[in-house]
């Protein structure tokens, strides 16, 4: 009789531990980060936004805020690095809570919800003085030029939208930023770069070969950029939503930006 009872005793536990870990798995995203006093964000590096450094950190206006955001809610920051590539997928997936700043897309809608953006940002193009052929959105529109972005990132996407019958010459995000789009340009391999307008100023201080396509300082199609959570995390989105409603108020916001984007940081620091 003793071995069925040594069963009958394992079967509960069982049992025990697997109703355990239900309960476990039904909190919501912001009773997990609570509970464990851990915020996990995916970052990339995207300048001034983040800024990946040296040792593998990074710093920026998204860390600056997120950092402050945690502290309201009274828990540190995990950042987890990865590429934009990528970034959505792992949010999807459960690897991090949210994701710093992008740019809100309808592409990109359809796969996280946004919270209330930071700021806007539009696009432009980067082309050598030099080239005459290359003047206007239309000029750039053609199957004979060869754009360098980012894949995956924002940029990527406005150019199959604005210029679509340019080739994409899309270099890895993990490893590459805007000095690495602008050897291509210097190399001849690339005809144009694709960044936003907001940095154009800060490329075109340090390197006065280039001009900008189109000349206006909002760039092509603007759009909010914010931080994201996956689909249907009302709670944590609710809870962005109010720290970003109280840091514009207040202005943290618009301090940050100020300290942020500079020519320096819109480089890469």
């Amino acid at each position: 009789m003793r071995k069925p009872r040594v069963l009958l005793g394992l079967l509960l536990v069982l049992v025990l531990v697997s109703s355990s870990c239900a309960a476990t798995d039904q909190r919501t995203s912001l009773q997990r980060i609570r509970d464990e006093k851990v915020l996990r964000v995916g970052i990339g590096a995207s300048p001034p936004l983040t800024i990946r450094r040296g040792d593998g950190s990074y710093i920026g206006l998204d860390v600056d805020l997120i950092d402050q955001f945690a502290r309201s809610l009274g828990v540190r920051v995990e950042y987890v690095g990865t590429s934009y590539a990528t970034i959505i997928a792992g949010l999807q997936s459960g690897k991090y809570d949210m994701i710093t700043s992008l740019q809100a897309r309808e592409e990109r809608r359809k796969a996280v919800d946004f919270a209330d953006p930071l700021l806007s940002m539009g696009g432009a193009w980067l082309v050598a003085k030099t080239d005459a052929r290359l003047t206007d959105l239309a000029s750039l529109n053609d199957p004979s030029v060869t754009i360098a972005c980012l894949a995956g990132g924002a940029q990527c996407l406005i150019c199959r939208h604005i210029v679509p019958k340019a080739k994409l010459r899309e270099l890895p995000s993990a490893g590459s930023g805007l000095p690495e789009l602008i050897s291509e340009l210097g190399s001849g391999r690339a005809n144009a770069v694709a960044a936003e307008a907001l940095i154009m100023p800060a490329i075109l201080a340090k390197y006065p070969q280039f001009r900008v396509i189109p000349e206006s300082p909002e760039g092509v199609d603007p759009v909010p950029v914010g931080w994201s959570v996956p689909k249907g995390d009302h709670e944590l989105l609710a809870e962005l939503n109010r720290f970003v409603a109280e840091k514009k108020a207040d202005r943290t916001i618009d301090e940050a930006l100020k300290k942020w984007i500079t020519p320096e940081n819109s480089l890469g620091g």
